[in-house]
């Protein structure tokens, strides 16, 4: 009988140490997407994008393959949130998040909120008219929600965007990267807002052509 108690205290123990195991492993699982994830809209953080946008930057490039970033935010966002208070604001901000990684989970691009209202795409584009048209859909996107905006009945939510194209002959941080990026999203918003703006990578000193180009 001893034997017997024994065996079955032993298993128990293993069952015991086995399940111990298993919640450990869900809760450091759960712990990991935690840190990785924005807990409002569930998109990846600005600690992934720091991260993930510096590894690409670097892989891309020496590889020869083009590097396309575009940065967008919503355009009036703190009017949104004192006429409608914080919880339309976060409700605006997980439908954004939300319709956007939609639209784009089929291309292999990927979505990040970087702060309040500050949203940054990793594009797979390749070309500049591809990058074009990718702002464009994730503009044209937000405005077909139609989510009402207080400066008017006729008024919806829209966004500014900022893109960047870099080459391998550019010889550029991720860094300057990101600034040309911010720089051009900025330019949309001074330009109307609800528009996009690329950005040439090289500077004029690199590359007579450098221009900020408008896209409507």
């Amino acid at each position: 009988m001893l034997g017997f108690a024994v065996i079955i205290g032993t298993t128990v123990n293993l069952l015991r140490d086995r399940y111990l195991r298993k919640t450990l492993q869900k809760l450091n699982d759960t712990l990991r997407v935690q840190a990785q994830h924005d807990s409002l809209t569930g998109l990846l953080n600005r600690r992934m994008f720091d991260e993930m946008a510096e590894a690409w930057f670097a892989q891309t490039l020496r590889l020869g393959v083009p590097f396309s970033l575009v940065l967008f935010d919503i355009d009036h966002f703190k009017r949104l949130n004192d006429a409608f208070g914080h919880q339309a604001g976060d409700h605006v901000l997980r439908e954004i998040a939300r319709y956007v990684s939609i639209r784009l989970s089929r291309r292999g691009d990927r979505v990040f909120r970087i702060g309040g209202e500050e949203f940054a795409v990793l594009a797979s584009a390749s070309e500049e008219r591809q990058i074009v048209s990718l702002m464009e859909k994730i503009r044209k996107t937000v405005e077909d929600m139609r989510l009402q905006h207080p400066d008017g009945a006729d008024k919806v939510v829209t966004i500014s965007l900022g893109g960047l194209l870099v080459h391998d002959c550019c010889n550029m941080s991720f860094d300057e990267a990101f600034r040309r990026a911010d720089e051009a999203l900025y330019s949309a918003k001074a330009q109307g807002r609800n528009r996009s703006i690329l950005a040439d990578s090289c500077s004029e000193e690199e590359n007579t052509d450098c221009l900020i180009r408008p896209h409507s």
